[in-house]
C-alpha cells in the first residue's frame, strides 16, 4: 500500500521535525501545540489501523513512533504492539523502539522499566533513569533489542555527549 506508506513517513517526519532541540522555544505554548498536532496524527494513524492499512513494517514503525508520542498508559500501550509488530516483521531498528515503548508504558502504569530507556531530569537538573530498572535485565537482553547500557547512556546525557 504505497499510499499508506507515504502517509505515515509524511506524518513521522513532522513528528521528529517538530521535535528538534533547535527550533524554537519548548515553552508551555509550544508543548500545547504540539500536543494538539500529536492527538491529531495519532488520530489519523488510528483510523488507518481501522482500516487495516498497515501492511509493512516500516508502516508499523512510523505508526509506533507516533504514538509513543501520546499522552496515556494506552497510546504507550498501542506503541509498543505497534513496534513488536515492525520487528517481528524483520525491521531491525524496530528492536530499540519496541524496548523504548514498553518502558514508556510501564514508567507510565508506575512500574520499573524492564531495559532502562526512560531517562526524566531531576531536581539538580541531572538526568536519571526514571523509576528504575528492573534487576532481571541483563545487558545481553539490551544488546538483542540494540539498547545501550543505561548507566553509560545516563552519564552521556549528563556531559552534553549526545
Amino acid at each position: 500500500m504505497i499510499v499508506v506508506n507515504k502517509i505515515i513517513a509524511k506524518m513521522l517526519k513532522q513528528d521528529q521535525e517538530e521535535r528538534d532541540p533547535g527550533k524554537g522555544n519548548w515553552d508551555e505554548k509550544f508543548w500545547k501545540k504540539l500536543n494538539e498536532r500529536d492527538r491529531k496524527r495519532r488520530a489519523k494513524v488510528k483510523k488507518i489501523i481501522s482500516e487495516g492499512s498497515l501492511t509493512e513494517g516500516i508502516d508499523f514503525y512510523g505508526a509506533a513512533m507516533i504514538f509513543q508520542h501520546g499522552e496515556t498508559t494506552s497510546d504507550y500501550k498501542m506503541a509498543r504492539d505497534l513496534a513488536k509488530q515492525a520487528m517481528e516483521m524483520g525491521l531491525d531498528k524496530a528492536k530499540w523502539l519496541y524496548a523504548a515503548t514498553t518502558d514508556r508504558y510501564l514508567v507510565s502504569k508506575g512500574k520499573k522499566q524492564k531495559f532502562g530507556t526512560q531517562f526524566q531530569e531531576n531536581n539538580s537538573g541531572d538526568w536519571v533513569i526514571a523509576m528504575g530498572i528492573d534487576s532481571k535485565t541483563t545487558q545481553a537482553d539490551r544488546d538483542k533489542l540494540n539498547v545501550p547500557n543505561p548507566k553509560i547512556k545516563a552519564k552521556e546525557l549528563n556531559s552534553n555527549n549526545f
